[in-house]
């Protein structure tokens, strides 16, 4: 997996899943998530455009960013992401920043 050099570095991908229209990113930085989801979209666009030869509008305008300020949030924030989002597709957990988040 390609990491954005932008935000690489610069915090912890702990997981992904993709589903049928969005994707789901849990991500551990200290900055404002606006900042982190710009960042992410900008990337993979570019991503895109150069796979498929072209350039389009491929995220909506905006997109759902929180902070999580307590473990209770966090959880909560990770099981819907792992199981409230209906039909599984793909789920990547990066257990090494995962760790680091809760021991940091």
């Amino acid at each position: 997996m390609r990491l954005c050099p932008a935000v690489r570095g610069r915090g912890g991908l702990c997981m992904w899943r993709m589903c049928d229209r969005h994707m789901c990113i849990w991500w551990f930085r200290r900055t404002w998530p606006e900042v982190t989801l710009g960042k992410l979209k900008a990337f993979a666009s570019r991503a895109l455009n150069d796979r498929f030869g072209r350039r389009e509008k491929w995220w909506a305008r905006h997109g759902s960013t929180r902070w999580l300020f307590d473990p209770r949030g966090v959880q909560e924030a990770v099981d819907y992401v792992v199981k409230g989002q209906g039909r599984k597709m793909s789920l990547y957990v990066n257990q090494r920043a995962w760790e680091e988040y809760w021991e940091g």
